[in-house]
């Protein structure tokens, strides 16, 4: 009997301990039904609004989940981890699919993670999510949470919209790349641009200043003969000489009539936008998003994809 008891004891302290541990290794998430939950309270009710409307057109036009979770800390917890728990203990995006995306703010931590279902891995890489995290360091630094969470998911709609053809239910535009917006393209043209500016301007420097007879480098000299007035043009010498062989030409050109001057680009007028992004206070959302719509897909799977940074 005596030994039923002690092995009784063992077990219920084995498990008590078991559960201790599990605990500290992971430190319970805040409870949500809905599109997420700002534990943190630090989202105004103008944040909580845009990221409900924002969810609710893309669950209903692409099937696809996104969901919102801001805590203060995590204890110690890794992000990845954290991210991909909560969107499997509420099942985010369409059961057998796995069409969900999880975007969680660590405040205290500085951690910002987007996880990934299974089904939304193809689109949303690894890389692809770490780089829109990157790009919201900005906002994050500056303590705009509301507006990180929805510039972040912004990129992430517009790439999901790309990739599975489909079309905003309220008309807006998505870009032809699906929102992979590389920073490396556009600068890649400007740059290429200007190097073919450059090159032709370089080159009729060349030939301007080449002597016909040797060859040698050109001196160029310009002078005034008539100035021009806002009422007649004006006239000018251009003379060049070669110092080498001593061979010298002369051309005269139009000097512009004086433009009338006036201002500068803009017209004048028109004050700067004054005041915050946001009308009126609204103040912060303490617990889950009261006003949010619950996921819909009832059965997500998450598998560890994803990707973050810190700020």
């Amino acid at each position: 009997m005596r030994r039923h008891l002690l092995f009784l004891l063992v077990f219920i302290l084995a498990a008590t301990c078991g559960a201790n541990i599990a605990r500290t290794q992971d430190p319970e998430l805040p409870k949500a039904d809905n599109f997420g939950n700002d534990a943190a309270g630090v989202l105004s009710k103008e944040d909580i609004h845009r990221l409900t409307v924002l969810g609710r057109q893309m669950r209903a036009d692409t099937g696809y989940e996104m969901g919102f979770v801001i805590v203060r800390s995590l204890q110690g917890e890794d992000i990845a981890h954290a991210a991909t728990r909560y969107g499997n203990e509420l099942k985010v995006g369409k059961k057998n699919e796995d069409t969900g995306l999880i975007l969680m703010l660590a405040i205290e931590d500085r951690k910002f993670f987007i996880a990934t279902g299974r089904g939304t891995e193809a689109y949303i890489t690894d890389s692809f999510a770490a780089r829109a995290t990157r790009d919201a360091r900005p906002q994050l630094r500056e303590g705009r949470y509301g507006d990180a969470l929805y510039d972040t998911a912004i990129i992430l709609r517009d790439r999901i919209y790309g990739k599975t053809g489909a079309e905003p239910s309220d008309g807006s535009t998505i870009p032809i790349d699906g929102g992979n917006r590389s920073p490396v393209f556009p600068w890649v043209f400007v740059f290429g641009i200007a190097a073919f500016v450059i090159g032709i301007a370089s080159a009729v420097n060349r030939y301007e200043h080449k002597c016909p007879r040797c060859g040698g480098w050109m001196k160029i000299t310009h002078e005034t003969i008539r100035s021009a007035t806002r009422k007649r043009s004006g006239t000018g010498l251009k003379t060049r000489t070669c110092p080498a062989c001593g061979y010298t030409d002369e051309k005269r050109y139009t000097i512009p009539r004086k433009s009338d001057g006036g201002g500068g680009f803009f017209a004048g007028g028109g004050g700067s936008g004054s005041g915050s992004w946001f009308s009126s206070g609204g103040g912060s959302s303490g617990g889950g998003f009261s006003d949010f719509g619950g996921f819909g897909g009832g059965g997500g799977s998450f598998g560890g994809g994803g990707g973050g940074s810190s700020w």
